[in-house]
């Protein structure tokens, strides 16, 4: 196989692995995303009977009763202060009689109120948390389509690898792309070349081989590895476009636009896989 050859079955995986990259993006972004159902809060029953007993306290009521009753038991007992303070008594019952039956007749009526007021609240929250699980359901639906397009991609990544055109211990996207620069910038006139400058940056360090550290920090590859770090600036912005535009549809139930924006996602994947796989020759 000449260098043009390796060059362009290079640009294939290359261009395979992106599009599982950002199939893997979006997956954990769209699958990751969980809509939490808004509550609205019961109101609590009305008890004004206490409240009410301190308020007609602090306005002078029991007083104005105590000595009413002060006078009227005075005068009815013709100066008997016994009878002054039985007047007091009779004043109190009566007072709180009053005042107890009017507070229970307002209590019963706000309480009422409450009771429906939180009926609607209840079948509100029902509502909410409905579609909730509505908008879970249409995110994971697409996070499931997704995922077979994913699964497609990867198997037409292994069918390719497998015909071992580079070594097996290269079979991944960082060495892909170490490889790939190499022979595409004639750093290395050969693929041999190339495996053993890839070998030498490993072993120096030089280039980054843990793919959660370079996807976290992919400044840290800017200078050693270009072409994988042009690669994930390309790739991140528009997963996260995709995923937002997923997650947005999904919070208004617009199943059109998910279905549509999917769909849409997915045959571009299906076209590429096949493009690639039409030209290896490969099932």
């Amino acid at each position: 196989m000449t260098i043009n050859e390796v060059q362009a079955h290079l640009d294939d995986i290359f261009e395979l692995e992106k599009q599982k990259l950002g199939l893997e993006f979006a997956i954990h972004t769209i699958s990751g995303h969980h809509f939490k159902s808004k509550y609205i809060g019961l109101q609590e029953k009305y008890n004004c009977i206490g409240r009410c007993m301190r308020k007609t306290n602090e306005k002078g009521v029991w007083a104005f009763f105590t000595f009413i009753g002060f006078l009227a038991g005075f005068w009815f007992s013709r100066g008997d202060i016994l009878g002054a303070i039985l007047g007091v008594l009779a004043a109190w019952v009566a007072c709180f009689a009053v005042i107890f039956a009017t507070f229970l007749i307002i209590n019963a009526v706000y309480n009422r109120e409450i009771v429906s007021r939180n009926a609607e609240i209840e079948k509100e929250n029902k509502m909410l948390y409905k579609q909730a699980c509505e908008k879970n359901k249409l995110l994971q639906a697409s996070a499931n389509k997704l995922r077979k397009a994913y699964l497609k991609t990867e198997y037409t990544l292994d069918k390719i690898y497998s015909l071992n055109i580079i070594r097996p211990e290269c079979h991944n996207m960082i060495a892909v792309s170490s490889i790939y620069e190499y022979l595409n910038s004639k750093k290395a006139a050969s693929l041999e070349t190339a495996y053993e400058m890839y070998e030498t940056a490993v072993r120096l360090e030089k280039i980054i081989t843990k793919m959660y550290i370079i996807i976290s920090m992919p400044e840290k590859i800017a200078d050693n590895q270009p072409y994988l770090y042009s690669a994930i600036k390309d790739i991140q912005p528009k997963s996260d476009d995709f995923s937002n535009s997923i997650i947005e549809n999904s919070d208004k139930l617009d199943k059109t636009a998910v279905n549509t924006a999917v769909t849409e996602y997915i045959t571009n994947v299906n076209t590429r896989i096949k493009q690639i796989a039409d030209k290896i020759k490969i099932k």
